[in-house]
């Protein structure tokens, strides 16, 4: 198994519960993957009981095997050994503006965008910040409160007519609106970014078309997310060496196959 993040602790314990001979790989020094670095955002500490309470059941186990700081080189899949190899790789969020409303992406926004995982790794923005959230779920909302303890000032940007709209679905809207009102934080909403710049973006209303400029100090784009699936592309090209090696199968699963919820990643992890 390699990856040890949610979908990848889950499929390492439950192929270990059932008395598989397991070895996860891990490239970090701490296991977790996306549950450590999301549980140190604002408010989310809780969920890092996701990857706790299964680190501590594969600790007990003694048909599963931990490898940490340990990436894996696709030569190292082939010489490993291992029938069957689980690829959790899982995803990184995208700079260039790609998502629901962008399909080509937002020119020139790529060249001065963060992301949610320059954010969770400590590089918060200061100053003016907007946040384009194209996600319309938590992420959005938890980047503005990031920016707002960092002593920075956040204006969310969303296509969407309503901040965070998927939360509705979750319960979590109302709770997200109070904390971002509390925050000072501002909300232009039916708007998308048609160019970004240096000195800032230009934007469009999305029903009317009337544009407008917004000047900022720094970009947060929270759109979509891209699965590091480069090792699953290495293995698949050289699928004729499978036999020799002793492979038998090779899958993605979690985000770096298709891109979820946390609770979608352990899901898969258990249900492979």
């Amino acid at each position: 198994v390699v990856g040890a993040g949610p979908a990848g602790l889950e499929a390492a314990r439950a192929l270990g519960q059932r008395g598989y001979e397991v070895h996860l790989s891990e490239a970090d020094r701490e296991l977790g993957g996306r549950v450590l670095k999301e549980g140190r955002l604002p408010g989310l500490a809780e969920w890092v009981r996701v990857r706790d309470w299964r680190v501590g059941q594969i600790e007990k186990m003694s048909t599963v095997t931990v490898y940490r700081e340990s990436p894996i080189t696709v030569d190292e899949v082939l010489e490993f050994g291992a029938e069957r190899v689980v690829l959790a790789t899982g995803a990184h969020w995208r700079r260039d503006g790609r998502g629901r409303a962008n399909g080509s992406g937002v020119l020139g926004l790529g060249a001065i965008a963060l992301t949610p995982d320059d954010v969770m790794e400590g590089r918060v923005p200061t100053g003016h910040v907007v946040i384009f959230d194209d996600d319309a779920f938590y992420m959005g909302s938890l980047m503005a409160e990031a920016v707002g303890r960092a002593g920075g000032t956040a204006t969310i940007v969303t296509p969407d007519d309503v901040v965070a709209s998927w939360s509705a679905n979750s319960l979590d809207f109302r709770h997200l609106q109070k904390r971002l009102y509390s925050l000072g934080v501002a909300q232009l909403t039916a708007h998308n970014i048609i160019e970004a710049g240096a000195g800032g973006l230009q934007l469009a209303h999305v029903w009317s078309g009337v544009r407008q400029d917004l000047a900022c100090d720094a970009v947060v784009c929270v759109t979509s997310r891209t699965p590091h699936d480069a090792l699953e592309k290495a293995l698949v090209d050289r699928q004729d060496e499978w036999q020799a090696a002793g492979v038998l199968d090779v899958r993605c699963i979690g985000d770096a196959l298709a891109p979820g919820l946390i609770a979608h990643a352990v899901y898969a992890g258990h249900r492979y």
